[in-house]
């Protein structure tokens, strides 16, 4: 609640009405995948609803790309049994709306990707889904810290503590002639 009101009255009053909408809608379920069973039942939902709208159309779908299939199985094969990955979704009716795919790490949910369904955009899902993600992590699972990963335009309506940060690409000869680079963003002190 204390975070709540360092949002804009408009902002919140949006969230109101969303979630009003919502209330309205049969059978509004939220669920978190943490453990790795879990995870692994939920992804193939997740992966749909990334690809149902412009990033299938476009072709940057998870789901699109083999190589970011491997990425993501190999991340799950890795992290989700110490907890690292949880993933979230929003269903009304029994139909998916939106969904998260998270990575956790010292007390903190890194919101990778955030997909929902254009054809629910009425009912605001991926504001609805990261509302009950903020409302749900903190008591449940003991973190404190939720990073929206990303700048698109509208997170800034979450009122996000902006910490800066140098961007440093590495590219060494064997990672130059395949066209590959290692990224590291580091937050400046």
């Amino acid at each position: 609640e204390d975070y709540a009101a360092t949002l804009s009255t408009n902002f919140r009053s949006n969230l109101n009405k969303a979630r009003n909408k919502l209330a309205r809608e049969p059978a509004v379920e939220f669920e978190i995948a943490h453990e790795p069973g879990a995870i692994q039942a939920m992804l193939p939902d997740i992966l749909q609803i990334e690809a149902s709208g412009w990033k299938g159309t476009a072709g940057t779908a998870i789901l699109n790309d083999p190589r970011l299939m491997d990425f993501y199985s190999r991340q799950i094969a890795a992290f989700a049994s110490r907890g690292g990955v949880m993933l979230s979704r929003l269903r009304v009716d029994g139909h998916t709306i939106s969904g998260e795919y998270c990575m956790v790490d010292s007390q903190t949910l890194y919101v990778i990707k955030l997909a929902y369904d254009e054809n629910a955009a009425r009912l605001a899902p991926g504001n609805a889904l990261l509302e009950r993600m903020f409302r749900s992590i903190h008591g449940q699972y003991g973190l404190r810290y939720i990073n929206l990963v990303g700048s698109p335009p509208w997170f800034a309506q979450w009122n996000p503590v902006r910490v800066p940060v140098w961007r440093v690409q590495i590219c060494g000869p064997g990672l130059r002639a395949r066209g590959d680079r290692i990224t590291i963003n580091v937050q400046k002190k």
